[in-house]
């Protein structure tokens, strides 16, 4: 386990809820955080994703044990409602001046663990610089990065693959034959937006 008193600066990578809940914890404990953020705003999957996406459950399960949801917030609360809570949380807490936005880490590595940890990213100016940290946390979430499987024949496909995290608006699927592959939250979202603009929509259910 690594000694926390030889640690001062923190590299946490990720702005969305754990990085933010991250860099509030630490900078409350006096650490130095630097949070880099390769979107252009704080929120994560919630700054950017499918149209109309909302919570699963209660917003009561996503919201920070100190800070609890606006009354007028819906019970199960939409992108918008959960950024602009993520927003008021960082100002609350003072985390902005450490977010570093449109920086992604490419990188991070040591030789031994000795020395501090070297993190290799790109500004938003699109240099490649590096930064030492004594501590790396990593908070990018597990659907920071959307996954297209490798079908037979999508080669071969004429028409738009994209993946529901890529669908801005219910006029994409306008007077189209849509295939929504998939049976989760995000892809039960893609039918029924897709229901009225498009020509047909079908389901492929996944097991």
């Amino acid at each position: 386990m690594h000694n926390t008193k030889d640690v001062n600066s923190v590299c946490v990578i990720g702005g969305g809820v754990a990085g933010l809940v991250t860099a509030k914890a630490l900078l409350s404990r006096g650490f130095s955080v630097s949070l880099f953020e390769e979107r252009g705003e704080i929120g994560g999957l919630w700054s950017d994703n499918y149209y109309n996406v909302a919570v699963q459950a209660d917003k009561l399960l996503y919201e920070y044990p100190e800070k609890a949801f606006p009354e007028n917030v819906s019970r199960l609360a939409s992108a918008t409602e959960i950024l602009a809570y993520l927003n008021e949380f960082a100002k609350e807490h003072n985390l902005l001046p450490c977010c570093k936005l449109r920086h992604k880490i490419v990188e991070v590595s040591r030789p031994k663990e000795t020395v501090p940890w070297t993190a290799t990213y790109t500004n938003s100016g699109g240099e490649i610089l590096q930064e030492e940290f004594d501590f790396v946390v990593v908070c990018t979430g597990l659907l920071g990065k959307p996954s297209i499987p490798d079908f037979h024949g999508l080669s071969c496909f004429k028409g738009r693959v994209l993946h529901s995290t890529e669908w801005k608006s219910p006029q994409e699927f306008h007077d189209k034959k849509v295939v929504v592959i998939g049976n989760g939250k995000g892809a039960t979202d893609a039918v029924v937006g897709a229901l009225s603009p498009a020509r047909q929509v079908h389901q492929v259910c996944v097991v």
